[in-house]
């Protein structure tokens, strides 16, 4: 998959999550103007109600407000569910239409506090507060544009309704606040700097969402690359590893099954696959306990690199340990199992590769290209004509620092495609 693709579904995803979040904010702010409404009407109908005689008229006029701005909410929250339901865009304009009436709400409760009880105590009121709700939950958007608007609305509207009261009623301010309004319009320079740090806290949440995301994208992609056989140790080191094309210094451990077509010849492809995973089992084991990955499964074999992607310890004698090891276990196996033997070959060598991600952009693959890589198989499929379980060359013998106890010299041998000769090696166990 292409990073255009993955990006595409990656908003995709993203914006499908923010309507989880979206929905669930109009839901609040539903329950939260029911709770205004139960809270207006206690108090407006309750003996001793602060509303003035000759304004009762009035009353039904903010719990109008508030019934409007719950149906809205819920309104919303019904498009939002059609709009999840049908995998569909939430249209900005929508957005910040909602916006603009969710903040006129306040602006309107406030407006009517002033014709009740004057322009002064009016602004005052508890109904000022309201714009900071809808400015601190616009940050569940997780969208800056967005809560700074609320900031930049909520300023501009009840920065209105200072100046309209300013205008209307200047007998009703105290000398000291008409003459110098800013004591008032500092609230409005207070609701845009919280606009500003919802913004900035929205900006960051949603950048630690994306870079959560992108980690479990990434390392899906490096499972991807890799294969399921890795171990939890390298896959955890390959997270903060980049592995584009380079050169490195690695060690390629070819394995073959003998006379594996003989054998399922003659028995189902179920069990043919049971067996072959039951003697790959084992073997992928200790390569990844000897710091190697399989690169790739070739029917009845596969090729392990040891040094690449990772290189830990020394590559060469993590290889030879490796062999060392299935040989040992695959000798234990088969005492075990006389009647259903199995024979490997496994030829090892050494040398300078080119590694990294080789593909299309639809389907990459990590491989590992060079003569090391040629010459590592050449070995192992000599296993037949030497009559041997394990061939490795003479700078795995140089680099491994093997004995020659351990050794046995083999004849020089003609790889074809190759001029010089090739001395190899075969260990005794």
């Amino acid at each position: 998959m292409s990073f255009t693709e993955v990006k595409k579904d990656f908003d995709a995803e993203l914006h499908f999550q923010l309507l989880r979040s979206e929905k669930l904010r109009v839901t609040t702010i539903g329950v939260l103007l029911i709770f205004g409404l139960a809270l207006f009407l206690f108090q407006s109908m309750r003996p001793g109600s602060p509303i003035p005689d000759d304004k009762k008229d009035l009353l039904f006029i903010p719990a109008i407000i508030l019934v409007l701005g719950i149906l809205i909410e819920f309104f919303f929250r019904i498009l939002i569910n059609r709009i999840f339901k049908n995998r569909s865009r939430y249209p900005a304009w929508l957005q910040f239409l909602n916006l603009l009436v969710e903040i006129s709400i306040p602006s309107s409760i406030v407006f009517w506090n002033m014709n009740v009880n004057g322009n002064f105590l009016g602004l005052g009121g508890a109904g000022a507060n309201g714009y900071f709700v809808f400015i601190f939950l616009s940050v569940m958007r997780l969208e800056w544009k967005l809560c700074l608007t609320a900031g930049i609305l909520a300023a501009f509207q009840y920065g209105g309704l200072i100046y309209y009261g300013i205008w209307d009623q200047p007998d009703a301010f105290p000398l000291i606040v008409s003459s110098n309004p800013i004591y008032l319009y500092g609230r409005s320079i207070t609701m845009i700097i919280a606009g500003l740090v919802v913004a900035f806290v929205a900006t960051q949440l949603r950048t630690r969402i994306e870079d959560a995301i992108g980690f479990v994208q990434e390392r899906n992609q490096i499972l991807e690359t890799f294969g399921k056989h890795v171990s939890p140790e390298v896959v955890n080191q390959l997270i903060n590893q980049d592995y584009d094309i380079e050169t490195r210094d690695v060690t390629i451990l070819f394995l073959d099954i003998r006379n594996f077509t003989s054998y399922a010849e003659n028995r189902s492809p179920v069990e043919v696959i049971g067996r072959l995973n039951e003697s790959f089992a084992y073997m992928i084991d200790i390569i990844n306990d000897n710091h190697g990955i399989i690169n790739k499964f070739l029917g009845d074999g596969f090729m392990a690199v040891f040094g690449a992607p990772l290189a830990k310890g020394n590559n060469v004698l993590n290889a030879v340990n490796a062999a060392r090891s299935i040989l040992k276990e695959l000798d234990k196996r088969n005492d075990r199992l006389p009647d259903d033997t199995i024979q490997i070959g496994i030829g090892i060598h050494n040398g300078e590769c080119v590694t990294g991600s080789v593909g299309s952009p639809r389907r990459k693959e990590y491989s590992i290209i060079g003569d090391a890589v040629n010459l590592a198989a050449r070995m192992q499929s000599m296993n037949k004509k030497l009559n041997t379980r394990i061939l490795i060359s003479q700078s795995v013998v140089d680099v491994a620092g093997l004995p020659n106890s351990e050794l046995k010299k083999m004849p020089l041998l003609r790889v074809r495609g190759r001029n010089e000769l090739l001395q190899a090696y075969t260990i005794e166990n």
